[in-house]
Protein backbone atom coordinates (compact mmCIF):
# COMPACT_ATOMS: atom_id res chain seq x y z
CA UNK A 1 0.00 0.00 0.00
CA UNK A 2 1.47 3.83 -0.83
CA UNK A 3 1.73 5.63 2.28
CA UNK A 4 2.49 9.62 3.09
CA UNK A 5 4.25 10.02 6.30
CA UNK A 6 3.25 13.65 8.20
CA UNK A 7 6.40 15.03 10.54
CA UNK A 8 5.75 18.03 12.79
CA UNK A 9 8.21 19.76 15.69
CA UNK A 10 6.80 22.76 17.58
CA UNK A 11 10.10 24.94 17.68
CA UNK A 12 13.09 25.25 15.22
CA UNK A 13 15.80 23.98 17.47
CA UNK A 14 14.13 20.67 17.61
CA UNK A 15 16.50 19.41 14.55
CA UNK A 16 16.76 15.77 15.67
CA UNK A 17 13.31 15.26 16.32
CA UNK A 18 12.52 15.34 12.39
CA UNK A 19 15.05 12.34 12.08
CA UNK A 20 14.08 10.80 15.15
CA UNK A 21 10.35 11.06 13.55
CA UNK A 22 11.43 9.60 9.92
CA UNK A 23 13.55 6.30 11.56
CA UNK A 24 10.15 5.67 13.13
CA UNK A 25 7.93 5.70 10.76
CA UNK A 26 10.56 4.57 7.67
CA UNK A 27 10.88 1.44 10.64
CA UNK A 28 7.12 1.03 10.53
CA UNK A 29 6.37 1.15 6.98
CA UNK A 30 9.01 -1.62 6.06
CA UNK A 31 7.13 -4.16 8.69
CA UNK A 32 3.69 -2.87 7.67
CA UNK A 33 4.81 -2.96 3.91
CA UNK A 34 3.98 0.49 3.06
CA UNK A 35 5.64 2.12 0.26
CA UNK A 36 6.04 5.87 1.85
CA UNK A 37 5.75 8.07 -1.31
CA UNK A 38 5.10 11.26 -0.20
CA UNK A 39 5.94 13.51 3.12
CA UNK A 40 4.08 16.68 4.38
CA UNK A 41 6.11 18.25 7.24
CA UNK A 42 5.27 21.09 9.73
CA UNK A 43 8.93 22.31 10.95
CA UNK A 44 8.66 24.79 13.87
CA UNK A 45 5.21 25.14 14.22
CA UNK A 46 2.96 25.23 17.19
CA UNK A 47 0.28 21.85 17.15
CA UNK A 48 -2.55 23.86 18.95
CA UNK A 49 -4.31 24.88 16.08
CA UNK A 50 -3.83 24.58 12.26
CA UNK A 51 -3.12 28.29 12.17
CA UNK A 52 0.65 28.09 9.81
CA UNK A 53 0.53 24.49 9.74
CA UNK A 54 1.20 24.20 5.77
CA UNK A 55 1.68 20.73 5.43
CA UNK A 56 -1.15 19.07 7.22
CA UNK A 57 -3.14 21.96 5.88
CA UNK A 58 -2.32 20.36 2.42
CA UNK A 59 -2.67 16.94 3.20
CA UNK A 60 -6.21 17.71 4.48
CA UNK A 61 -6.40 19.47 0.78
CA UNK A 62 -5.34 16.98 -0.93
CA UNK A 63 -7.36 13.79 0.67
CA UNK A 64 -10.44 15.56 0.84
CA UNK A 65 -10.23 16.44 -3.27
CA UNK A 66 -9.10 12.92 -3.91
CA UNK A 67 -6.01 13.90 -5.09
CA UNK A 68 -3.45 12.49 -2.67
CA UNK A 69 -2.43 8.69 -4.20
CA UNK A 70 -1.89 7.14 -1.36
CA UNK A 71 -4.09 4.93 1.27
CA UNK A 72 -2.39 5.93 4.45
CA UNK A 73 -1.07 8.68 6.87
CA UNK A 74 1.83 7.72 8.92
CA UNK A 75 2.30 9.74 11.96
CA UNK A 76 4.86 8.93 14.87
CA UNK A 77 2.22 9.91 17.83
CA UNK A 78 -0.97 11.42 18.57
CA UNK A 79 1.11 14.52 20.06
CA UNK A 80 2.72 14.93 16.40
CA UNK A 81 -0.63 15.31 15.03
CA UNK A 82 -1.31 17.81 16.68
CA UNK A 83 -2.08 19.02 20.95
CA UNK A 84 -5.39 20.57 20.07
CA UNK A 85 -6.99 21.78 23.24
CA UNK A 86 -10.41 20.47 22.09
CA UNK A 87 -10.15 16.98 21.43
CA UNK A 88 -12.76 16.75 18.98
CA UNK A 89 -10.70 18.90 16.62
CA UNK A 90 -7.95 15.98 16.27
CA UNK A 91 -10.58 13.61 16.02
CA UNK A 92 -12.72 15.70 13.20
CA UNK A 93 -9.35 16.07 11.06
CA UNK A 94 -8.93 12.43 11.35
CA UNK A 95 -12.06 11.63 10.54
CA UNK A 96 -12.20 13.76 7.63
CA UNK A 97 -9.24 11.50 6.05
CA UNK A 98 -11.11 8.27 7.27
CA UNK A 99 -14.17 9.38 5.37
CA UNK A 100 -12.14 9.83 2.32
CA UNK A 101 -11.01 6.50 2.53
CA UNK A 102 -7.37 7.00 3.93
CA UNK A 103 -6.43 5.85 7.41
CA UNK A 104 -3.94 7.47 9.64
CA UNK A 105 -1.71 5.26 11.37
CA UNK A 106 0.39 6.29 14.55
CA UNK A 107 3.55 4.23 14.74
CA UNK A 108 4.81 4.93 17.70
CA UNK A 109 2.05 4.92 19.96
CA UNK A 110 0.98 0.99 22.17
CA UNK A 111 -1.99 0.31 20.14
CA UNK A 112 -3.25 -0.28 16.49
CA UNK A 113 -5.74 2.38 15.07
CA UNK A 114 -8.34 0.58 14.20
CA UNK A 115 -11.17 1.89 15.80
CA UNK A 116 -11.42 -0.64 18.59
CA UNK A 117 -13.07 0.56 22.14
CA UNK A 118 -9.32 -0.41 23.65
CA UNK A 119 -8.17 1.52 20.87
CA UNK A 120 -10.66 4.38 20.94
CA UNK A 121 -10.18 4.90 24.63
CA UNK A 122 -6.42 5.33 24.58
CA UNK A 123 -6.49 7.33 21.64
CA UNK A 124 -8.91 9.74 23.49
CA UNK A 125 -6.81 9.89 26.82
CA UNK A 126 -3.85 10.38 24.48
CA UNK A 127 -5.16 13.60 22.60
CA UNK A 128 -6.17 14.72 26.37
CA UNK A 129 -2.31 14.44 27.45
CA UNK A 130 -1.41 16.04 24.61
CA UNK A 131 -3.62 19.01 25.35
CA UNK A 132 -2.62 19.21 28.98
CA UNK A 133 0.78 19.28 28.10
CA UNK A 134 0.69 22.65 26.08
CA UNK A 135 -1.54 24.24 28.90
CA UNK A 136 1.29 22.94 31.42
CA UNK A 137 4.35 24.00 29.76
CA UNK A 138 2.15 27.53 28.84
CA UNK A 139 1.37 27.99 32.78
CA UNK A 140 5.56 26.78 33.67
CA UNK A 141 6.71 29.37 31.05
CA UNK A 142 4.73 32.41 32.21
CA UNK A 143 5.22 31.84 35.73
CA UNK A 144 9.40 31.80 34.57
CA UNK A 145 8.77 35.03 32.44
CA UNK A 146 6.66 36.96 35.32
CA UNK A 147 9.67 36.04 37.21
CA UNK A 148 12.75 36.63 35.15
CA UNK A 149 10.82 39.92 33.80
CA UNK A 150 11.60 41.34 37.31
CA UNK A 151 15.38 40.85 36.38
CA UNK A 152 14.84 43.27 33.34
CA UNK A 153 14.62 40.57 30.69
CA UNK A 154 13.13 41.59 27.54
CA UNK A 155 11.16 39.53 26.07
CA UNK A 156 10.74 40.59 21.68
CA UNK A 157 12.87 40.79 18.85
CA UNK A 158 12.68 44.93 18.00
CA UNK A 159 13.20 47.01 21.40
CA UNK A 160 12.07 50.05 19.13
CA UNK A 161 14.12 53.56 18.65
CA UNK A 162 16.92 54.23 20.87
CA UNK A 163 17.61 50.71 22.46
CA UNK A 164 19.58 47.34 21.54
CA UNK A 165 18.82 43.97 22.77
CA UNK A 166 21.89 42.66 24.93
CA UNK A 167 22.70 39.00 25.11
CA UNK A 168 23.46 38.03 29.10
CA UNK A 169 25.20 34.73 29.92
CA UNK A 170 24.28 32.88 32.35
CA UNK A 171 26.90 34.55 34.83
CA UNK A 172 25.35 37.49 34.07
CA UNK A 173 28.11 39.19 31.92
CA UNK A 174 27.26 41.00 29.10
CA UNK A 175 27.98 38.97 25.78
CA UNK A 176 26.85 40.52 22.69
CA UNK A 177 24.62 42.65 20.88
CA UNK A 178 22.08 41.35 19.03
CA UNK A 179 20.73 42.26 15.24
CA UNK A 180 17.16 42.88 14.63
CA UNK A 181 15.62 39.15 13.43
CA UNK A 182 18.78 37.85 16.03
CA UNK A 183 17.81 35.54 18.34
CA UNK A 184 19.76 34.22 21.46
CA UNK A 185 21.78 31.14 20.57
CA UNK A 186 21.96 29.69 23.75
CA UNK A 187 18.64 28.73 25.57
CA UNK A 188 19.56 29.82 29.35
CA UNK A 189 21.46 33.13 28.20
CA UNK A 190 19.24 36.27 29.13
CA UNK A 191 18.28 39.51 27.28
CA UNK A 192 18.06 42.69 28.29
CA UNK A 193 18.13 46.33 26.79
CA UNK A 194 20.88 49.04 26.73
CA UNK A 195 21.14 52.12 24.42
CA UNK A 196 21.62 52.32 21.35
CA UNK A 197 23.09 54.51 18.65
CA UNK A 198 24.21 58.00 19.62
CA UNK A 199 22.09 59.43 16.54
CA UNK A 200 19.33 57.20 18.03
CA UNK A 201 19.19 58.28 21.47
CA UNK A 202 19.34 62.14 20.39
CA UNK A 203 16.32 61.26 18.39
CA UNK A 204 14.01 60.13 21.21
CA UNK A 205 14.99 63.03 23.36
CA UNK A 206 15.03 65.33 20.47
CA UNK A 207 11.00 64.00 20.28
CA UNK A 208 10.29 64.60 23.75
CA UNK A 209 11.64 68.10 23.79
CA UNK A 210 9.65 68.73 20.36
CA UNK A 211 6.29 67.86 22.12
CA UNK A 212 7.12 68.91 25.88
CA UNK A 213 9.27 72.25 25.47
CA UNK A 214 8.60 73.65 21.81
CA UNK A 215 5.18 72.51 22.45
CA UNK A 216 4.56 71.42 18.97
CA UNK A 217 1.53 69.18 18.20
CA UNK A 218 2.08 65.63 17.12
CA UNK A 219 1.04 65.89 13.49
CA UNK A 220 3.40 68.93 13.44
CA UNK A 221 6.24 66.63 14.70
CA UNK A 222 5.45 63.77 12.36
CA UNK A 223 5.43 66.40 9.63
CA UNK A 224 8.75 67.33 10.62
CA UNK A 225 10.48 64.46 10.77
CA UNK A 226 8.91 62.98 7.94
CA UNK A 227 10.21 65.82 5.87
CA UNK A 228 13.89 65.17 7.44
CA UNK A 229 13.47 61.36 6.84
CA UNK A 230 14.07 60.03 9.89
CA UNK A 231 12.38 57.07 10.54
CA UNK A 232 10.50 54.53 13.30
CA UNK A 233 12.22 51.68 15.39
CA UNK A 234 10.47 49.60 12.45
CA UNK A 235 11.46 52.18 9.74
CA UNK A 236 7.93 53.26 8.56
CA UNK A 237 6.84 56.84 8.54
CA UNK A 238 5.46 58.90 11.56
CA UNK A 239 1.91 59.06 12.73
CA UNK A 240 -0.26 60.52 14.95
CA UNK A 241 -0.90 57.08 16.29
CA UNK A 242 2.91 55.93 16.30
CA UNK A 243 3.45 59.17 18.12
CA UNK A 244 1.29 58.53 20.75
CA UNK A 245 2.37 55.38 21.21
CA UNK A 246 5.88 56.61 21.21
CA UNK A 247 5.47 59.13 23.91
CA UNK A 248 3.34 57.23 26.52
CA UNK A 249 6.30 53.94 26.18
CA UNK A 250 7.59 53.88 29.76
CA UNK A 251 9.99 52.10 28.22
CA UNK A 252 12.24 55.21 27.96
CA UNK A 253 12.08 55.72 31.25
CA UNK A 254 13.75 52.81 32.07
CA UNK A 255 10.87 51.06 33.14
CA UNK A 256 9.47 47.38 32.12
CA UNK A 257 6.21 46.48 31.91
CA UNK A 258 5.19 42.98 31.45
CA UNK A 259 1.76 40.47 31.68
CA UNK A 260 -0.01 43.46 30.15
CA UNK A 261 -2.45 41.30 28.26
CA UNK A 262 -2.73 36.97 27.89
CA UNK A 263 -3.78 35.17 25.21
CA UNK A 264 -5.52 31.45 25.81
CA UNK A 265 -3.46 28.53 23.88
CA UNK A 266 -4.40 29.03 20.45
CA UNK A 267 -6.43 31.53 21.09
CA UNK A 268 -6.84 35.98 20.67
CA UNK A 269 -5.40 38.00 22.76
CA UNK A 270 -7.00 39.98 25.50
CA UNK A 271 -5.75 42.55 27.49
CA UNK A 272 -5.20 42.44 31.60
CA UNK A 273 -6.52 44.99 34.03
CA UNK A 274 -3.71 47.47 34.80
CA UNK A 275 -3.77 46.56 38.33
CA UNK A 276 -2.33 43.57 37.22
CA UNK A 277 0.29 44.73 35.27
CA UNK A 278 4.21 43.73 36.45
CA UNK A 279 6.28 46.48 36.65
CA UNK A 280 10.44 46.51 36.95
CA UNK A 281 11.69 49.99 37.82
CA UNK A 282 15.25 50.27 36.64
CA UNK A 283 15.48 47.86 34.27
CA UNK A 284 17.54 49.26 32.35
CA UNK A 285 19.38 52.77 31.72
CA UNK A 286 17.02 55.57 30.89
CA UNK A 287 16.74 57.82 28.04
CA UNK A 288 14.05 60.21 29.12
CA UNK A 289 14.03 61.87 32.50
CA UNK A 290 11.43 61.38 34.38
CA UNK A 291 9.91 65.22 34.78
CA UNK A 292 10.09 65.27 30.82
CA UNK A 293 8.36 61.98 30.55
CA UNK A 294 5.63 63.22 33.17
CA UNK A 295 5.26 66.14 31.39
CA UNK A 296 4.76 64.99 28.01
CA UNK A 297 1.92 62.42 29.31
CA UNK A 298 0.24 65.29 31.17
CA UNK A 299 0.30 67.11 27.77
CA UNK A 300 -1.04 63.71 26.05
CA UNK A 301 -4.17 63.41 28.47
CA UNK A 302 -5.25 67.33 27.96
CA UNK A 303 -4.76 66.69 23.90
CA UNK A 304 -7.19 63.52 24.30
CA UNK A 305 -9.88 65.92 26.68
CA UNK A 306 -9.62 68.20 23.56
CA UNK A 307 -10.64 66.35 21.65
CA UNK A 308 -13.83 66.03 19.65
CA UNK A 309 -14.72 64.09 16.56
CA UNK A 310 -14.33 65.67 13.22
CA UNK A 311 -17.17 66.83 11.47
CA UNK A 312 -18.48 64.53 8.12
CA UNK A 313 -18.32 67.48 5.97
CA UNK A 314 -18.16 71.43 6.18
CA UNK A 315 -22.26 71.62 5.70
CA UNK A 316 -22.00 69.82 9.25
CA UNK A 317 -21.68 73.20 11.54
CA UNK A 318 -21.21 72.91 15.60
CA UNK A 319 -22.65 76.41 17.48
CA UNK A 320 -18.82 77.49 17.34
CA UNK A 321 -18.84 77.39 13.63
CA UNK A 322 -21.83 79.83 13.34
CA UNK A 323 -20.81 82.51 15.46
CA UNK A 324 -17.25 82.66 13.35
CA UNK A 325 -18.58 81.99 9.81
CA UNK A 326 -20.21 84.88 7.89
CA UNK A 327 -23.93 83.90 6.86
CA UNK A 328 -24.45 82.07 3.81
CA UNK A 329 -25.97 83.77 0.79
CA UNK A 330 -28.60 81.75 -0.78
CA UNK A 331 -30.23 82.51 -4.02
CA UNK A 332 -34.23 82.58 -4.31
CA UNK A 333 -36.03 81.62 -6.90
CA UNK A 334 -36.95 85.68 -7.90
CA UNK A 335 -33.14 86.29 -8.27
CA UNK A 336 -33.18 88.23 -4.18
CA UNK A 337 -30.61 86.50 -2.29
CA UNK A 338 -31.31 85.26 2.07
CA UNK A 339 -29.16 84.73 4.20
CA UNK A 340 -28.74 80.94 5.93
CA UNK A 341 -26.81 81.14 8.96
Amino acid sequence: MKAAQYLRVSTGDQVGSLAIQREAIARYARQKQYEIVTTYCDEGVSGLTLKNRTGICQLLFDVSGGRCGFGVVLVYDVSRWGRFQDTDESAHYEFLCRSAGVEIEYCAEPFENDGSLTSSLLKSLKRAMAAEYSRDLSRRVTTAKQRLSAQGDWYGNRPGLGYRRLMIDDQGRPSQVLANGEFKPIRNYRVSLIPGPDHEVALVKRIFRLFVDSELSRSAIARLLNAEGARTGRGGVWTNENLSTFLSDRKYLGEFTYNKSFASLGGKRHRRPEQEWLRTIGAWAPIVDEDVFEAAQSRLRGTARRRRPAAASRDCWTPGDVEQHAPVQLPTPDGQSVDRA
